[in-house]
């Protein structure tokens, strides 16, 4: 009975890191392409090419973002009432405005007379020559479709990548923050690391099953030494202490989204194997931070 008793602890301990394995294996199952409408030549031209979309973009039917592109010289306002047809039909829809700040904010202001576009809608961007900055841009916004779309449009995995990375270590700290029993955070991060690895997994189009979750969790635990660090800065500096607790949280779970993403964006295919390689991963530059920590 005993031992039936600490198996169903132990199932119950995991099922949380299941189920975060497993609402990002919905989530990403079906891709997003995003369709770009047409608008100014040049720009709508430019903005498919970072995209990597064809000439022959996807009809405004389909179920991905669903982006245009205005600029001071031409009439946004076919665009603009595409858009929101499709955001009346329950579509993700975004404006993406260029030119100087003036320029922008006579765009933004037409655009959003077309019911029911709104602020959230707009994407300011100086202008389309940086493609790295209008990847970036794109992948903050994207937010939690991010994963879905990089696995349609590969130019955007890095951008998206390092978006979820931040986004998730900033979580992270807010999380070491705000628990006051030292190491009562531990559980809650775990999750929130282990749904980041799956998110990049996703990204950079490695299969998700419960498994992988579940081999990474362990990877993740075995960094105990991360709690006993807090704990100790705590008691050393007790008035400071959530605030180094916050930082350790952060720079551990930073640490383990940039060595996944190492490893998922450079083992293509032999990132299927067994995860010895992203165990070794993990461990070193957790390793590194801890002693960069002290």
């Amino acid at each position: 009975m005993g031992s039936l008793r600490l198996l169903g602890k132990g199932a119950s301990a995991l099922r949380p890191l299941v189920n975060a394995v497993r609402s990002v294996e919905r989530g990403a199952a079906a891709q997003m392409p995003i369709t770009v409408i047409d608008g100014p030549p040049t720009a709508t031209a430019r903005l498919r090419a970072i995209l990597g979309i064809s000439g022959e973009h996807r009809p405004v039917g389909a179920t991905g973002p669903l982006l245009a592109v205005a600029d001071a010289g031409h009439d946004l306002a076919l665009s603009a009432a595409a858009l929101a047809g499709a955001k009346r039909d329950g579509r993700r829809v975004l404006m993406i405005v260029i030119g100087d700040s003036d320029e922008r904010r006579v765009l933004e202001r037409e655009a959003i007379t077309h019911a029911p576009l709104e602020l959230s809608n707009i994407v300011h961007i100086v202008s389309l020559g940086d493609a790295d900055l209008v990847r970036r841009t794109l992948a903050a916004v994207l937010g939690s479709d991010g994963a879905a779309v990089a696995r349609s449009h590969p130019v955007l995995r890095d951008a998206v990548a390092d978006a979820l990375i931040a986004q998730t270590a900033r979580q992270a700290s807010t999380v070491g923050a705000a628990v006051v029993v030292p190491g009562a955070d531990m559980p809650v991060i775990t999750i929130i690391q282990v749904r980041l690895v799956a998110q990049l997994a996703a990204v950079y189009g490695r299969p998700l099953d419960v498994r992988r979750g579940l081999e990474i969790a362990g990877v993740l635990l075995s960094a105990i030494g991360w709690r006993a660090l807090a704990r100790r800065a705590v008691t050393s500096v007790p008035v400071a202490g959530f605030a180094l607790r916050a930082g350790i949280a952060y720079s551990g779970t930073r640490a383990a989204g940039e060595a996944c993403k190492a490893y998922f964006a450079s083992m293509g295919d032999r990132a299927d194997a067994p995860l010895d390689g992203l165990a070794k991963a993990l461990n070193g530059a957790l390793s590194q931070r801890k002693g960069t920590s002290h």
